[in-house]
């Protein structure tokens, strides 16, 4: 897949108290946050952590290439 950024908007940045990737989609689906303005996560979504960025595909998540300075 190829480089990811241009055409992302930020509706979240800050830290969140999660172990893994399926802990933030119930986050931001079922809990939500307060500083948390935009949709529930879904597909297409890019969620971006220490470990790397990751898109919401269909079912789960896949590590992608991600460039922030495009975003």
């Amino acid at each position: 897949m190829g480089l990811f950024g241009a055409s992302y908007g930020e509706v979240f940045s800050g830290d969140v108290d999660c172990k893994n990737l399926e802990e933030v989609f119930g986050k931001f689906n079922t809990d939500g946050h307060p500083l948390h303005w935009g949709h529930s996560l879904s597909v297409s979504d890019v969620v971006l952590t220490e470990g790397g960025a990751f898109f919401c595909d269909t079912i789960g998540f896949r590590e992608i290439e991600f460039d922030e300075g495009n975003a």
